[in-house]
């Protein structure tokens, strides 16, 4: 009895951590207070930095300074998806093994809406849009 509590306890413990780890690989990174550049680009072409050089070019110097705080580039690339579809579309990311997947799911209603949701994706990963 005391070893099968033991493993069932070890189990849940791990599973936990490896759910844990696996967060830190993509995170979601807030765009509040960011104006919009005016790109509007496509849901299944991201654009994405890997430095803070880099995400002042794709930005703006103002937006990069507001943005500086919230990704670590020396752990992190940043990658933004930005697009106008209908009101319900919807952008998730998830972990197969070494490999980001950001899942596009399109809504269903006509209203035409601006996107944009941004992510830190760990450094070294590949990532693909589905």
């Amino acid at each position: 009895m005391k070893r099968s509590t033991l493993l069932i306890t070890f189990l849940v413990v791990f599973s936990i951590a490896s759910v844990a780890q696996a967060e830190k690989l993509v995170l979601p990174v807030s765009m509040a207070g960011v104006e919009r550049d005016g790109h509007r680009g496509k849901a299944t072409a991201p654009r994405s930095a890997k430095s803070l050089e880099e995400l002042r070019s794709l930005l703006g110097k103002e937006a990069a300074k507001k943005l500086s705080d919230r990704i670590d580039f020396a752990t992190h690339d940043f990658v933004l998806f930005q697009w106008a579809g209908s009101g319900q579309d919807k952008i998730t990311a998830g972990v197969e093994g070494e490999r980001v997947i950001f899942n596009y799911k399109r809504g269903r209603t006509r209203d035409l809406r601006r996107h944009r949701q941004a992510f830190a994706v760990k450094k070294g990963l590949a990532w693909k849009v589905q």
